[in-house]
């Protein structure tokens, strides 16, 4: 995430009432009831169905589309099915589905529909390699028994801008190193059987040199997919991984919207984004190689306690050899967050001021604010015009509990509404109120204050979306505002409990640009940066778990960068064209580092699962005069140990090796580049290697074989690494680990 901004689509739609949605009779199988199904929608669907069914009330053909989360139970298909969504992938109780928004409520009415959720609104977490990591000795292969430097491994990034001509991303040969891209509003070039956008293969890059979209206001991705993987292209700006496999998917963005049609605006959402994981993933499962994804969006929608469906379905996609590394987000200082607990029912409201960081106008959304209890904890919300000049409420409106979408105007104090919906979430059972602001001015000595109300003990946090919406007790008594106490953590990439969240430390506080310019940040070297989120989770998880370099890191930009805001510090013209590399600061440039790292460290277990990760970073982590002596969720465990984690991955490559005792009573090895099998009595056989995460590399039936007798097969052409050879027999299997080299 960077200071510059990068927002998903955020609409404020009119919404009077969420009855109309569920007003359809349903077949036998449907359990009908009203204020269920509407209980079971996301905030975002919510707002813009009234508005979409006056839409196609008229105009039946304007039915719109969105990808959706939803969470199922069994027999549930066949409802998706007949309401005419796609199902897009399948994780067991969770679905992404292609659904027509007109048929929203039918399949919430349903009762083996337990949730529908599609949310908007991503923002970008954003910035000297690797010296500061140990990193240098993993290249050159010092004391390891090889150089290490991401080879048959894929880096995959879900990010935006990428100049894929750019030559860091190429290897010696000029031969491209992104071997797929699901640019998801591309349409020039390349495939375009994808849910939304289109697909390039290594093939394309060739001829289109680079994705559809990278303007002059998008390189984000290229910066952080140098960090990550880029080889430096001829100057010393190498990444993490030089000798990796790139496969990207590029998201939609605010600047996007120019180029998608009306009908596929609801398509954009979280849901989206978790197909992009998919779409990696499943490149490295078709290839055979290990993979780590790295993710340096966020947003602050969601309950921050890793319950969400988006956290919930990235936890279930990770495992052996497939890793997802997230930034914790760069909103350290950033007033948006209040952590309460009420001591008793009858203790003193929370109040607090809503805070316009964009003026409220005709042309700009006007953001949201989330309130959300523990589970079991009551209270009411109000919203109020407030004079700042009288010190008291001019126009106050109870908007929760209430039932479907509340618009709330403030009469005479306030130009437009502000939209209210609420819901008991079925994700995790707290209560869920969500505000969206849709004012267009506000009256001078006035602003919105917002009242929670205790009914019973317990806890609330209240979260802005921090974009154009803040906290702030405007030091009036009575009013609170965010402290130190309150998480700065982004909800996606942020919470997941399985994703390992990157914290920036400071690596250089000052710079030279290329033209001699010189510059200083406010930042002291050694130390956490001033922007990088702190935890812990909402449920008490420590997060950020490890930090890494995130201040003023240099790596590759888009060549067509011209938004003059970008600080440069080389230009070259190798390989024929005019290379840029430039400086960027933030969580984001931290994340790419570490999955950059965690990349040679599959190469070296590729099996490496995410637990096995976390421990490692534990294990290994750095701790100085600025960490804390103790984990805790400023730092994590500390600063992120490339040599040692990889010399730990190391060890267990070499542990698992061993042969795996099966009942097969013949003998395996391999010699000579031969696979020489001994067999101890008469039977039947096939052959058999795998990657460590499981994809069939080669396979051959050996047909029957007689006691003593040897069989050599040649061992097929593969590439570096660690695999699983099985013989099978109709009564026994024997499995064991080999390093092909």
């Amino acid at each position: 995430m960077n200071i510059l901004s990068r927002i998903r689509f955020s609409f404020v739609l009119c919404a009077a009432t969420i009855a109309p949605l569920f007003a359809s009779t349903s077949d036998d199988n449907t359990a009908y009831c009203q204020d269920s199904a509407a209980s079971k929608l996301s905030s975002s669907l919510r707002r813009w169905l009234p508005r979409h069914n006056d839409r196609t009330a008229s105009a039946p053909q304007n039915d719109l589309r969105t990808c959706a989360f939803i969470e199922k139970t069994d027999g549930a298909d066949s409802v998706l099915l007949r309401n005419d969504c796609t199902i897009l992938a399948d994780f067991g109780d969770i679905v992404i589905a292609d659904v027509p928004l007109s048929r929203v409520g039918n399949i919430a009415s349903d009762s083996r529909i337990k949730r529908i959720e599609a949310e908007q609104g991503n923002v970008l977490t954003l910035d000297s390699m690797a010296l500061h990591t140990d990193a240098v000795p993993i290249y050159e292969g010092t004391g390891l028994p090889q150089a290490y430097t991401g080879k048959d491994v894929v880096v995959g990034l879900m990010d935006v801008g990428f100049d894929t001509s750019h030559p860091t991303f190429y290897d010696s040969d000029m031969n491209p190193r992104v071997k797929r891209m699901w640019d998801q509003i591309g349409s020039t070039g390349g495939g375009n059987e994808m849910y939304v956008g289109a697909e390039y293969t290594e093939e394309d890059f060739w001829l289109y040199g680079r994705s559809s979209y990278d303007s002059s206001e998008q390189y984000h991705g290229t910066h952080t997919l140098g960090i990550a993987a880029g080889n430096g292209g001829g100057t010393k700006f190498r990444g993490m991984a030089p000798e990796s496999d790139i496969c990207l998917v590029s998201n939609a963005v605010t600047s996007d919207e120019m180029y998608i049609e009306d009908k596929n605006l609801y398509k954009y959402t979280h849901a989206t984004d978790a197909l992009g994981f998919k779409y990696i993933f499943d490149y490295a499962d078709e290839v055979g190689k290990p993979c780590v994804v790295n993710l340096s969006l966020g947003n602050q929608d969601g309950p921050h306690d890793g319950t969400s469906t988006f956290d919930t379905m990235t936890d279930a996609m990770q495992g052996p050899g497939r890793l997802i590394v997230g930034a914790a987000g760069n909103h350290r200082t950033d007033a948006f967050h209040i952590d309460h607990t009420f001591a008793t029912a009858d203790a003193a409201p929370l109040r607090t001021f809503v805070k316009y960081k964009v003026a409220p106008s005709n042309s700009v959304s006007g953001g949201t604010i989330e309130i959300w209890g523990e589970k079991g904890v009551n209270f009411t919300v109000d919203i109020a015009a407030y004079s700042t000049f009288n010190k008291k409420d001019a126009r106050s409106t109870t908007v929760y509990p209430a039932e479907g979408v509340t618009d709330v105007d403030f009469g005479k104090y306030a130009t437009g509404t502000w939209k209210v919906a609420s819901e008991v979430s079925p994700l995790n059972g707290k209560p869920h109120v969500v505000l969206t602001s849709a004012l267009t001015s506000i009256r001078n000595n006035y602003a919105i204050a917002l009242t929670v109300t205790p009914k019973t003990a317990g806890r609330v946090n209240i979260w802005s979306d921090n974009t154009y919406l803040a906290l702030e007790s405007r030091d009036i008594e009575g009013f609170s505002a965010p402290d130190a106490a309150s998480s700065t953590l982004c909800e996606i990439g942020g919470t997941g409990k399985r994703i390992l969240t990157v914290g920036s430390y400071t690596t250089r506080n000052e710079y030279t640009t290329n033209g001699g310019q010189q510059a200083t940040l406010q930042e002291t070297v050694g130390d956490l940066s001033s922007f990088s989120s702190y935890g812990p989770t909402v449920d008490g998880r420590m997060k950020p778990n490890i930090t890494a370099p995130g201040c003023f890191i240099i790596s590759a930009v888009s060549n067509n960068d011209a938004s003059g805001n970008l600080m440069y510090a080389e230009y070259n013209e190798n390989f024929g064209r005019y290379n840029q590399y430039g400086y960027m600061q933030g969580t984001s440039m931290a994340s790419p580092f570490v999955a950059g790292i965690v990349a040679t460290w599959l190469q070296a277990y590729p099996q490496l699962t995410p637990e096995q990760l976390h421990e490692i970073v534990q294990n290994t982590a750095r701790k100085d005069n600025f960490t804390a002596t103790a984990p805790d969720s400023n730092w994590g465990y500390g600063k992120i140990n490339a040599l040692d984690g990889l010399r730990q991955c190391i060890e267990k490559q070499e542990t698992g090796c061993v042969s795996v005792a099966m009942p097969f009573d013949g003998t395996v090895r391999i010699a000579d580049g031969n696979i020489l099998l001994g067999f101890a009595r008469d039977t039947q056989a096939t052959l058999g290697i795998t990657s460590m995460t499981g994809s069939t590399l080669f396979s051959k039936q050996l047909g029957k074989h007689s006691a003593g007798e040897t069989l050599s097969v040649a061992v097929p052409q593969l590439p570096k690494g660690v695999y699983l050879l099985s013989v099978k027999t109709p009564t026994a299997t024997k499995t064991f680990k080999f390093v092909w080299q």
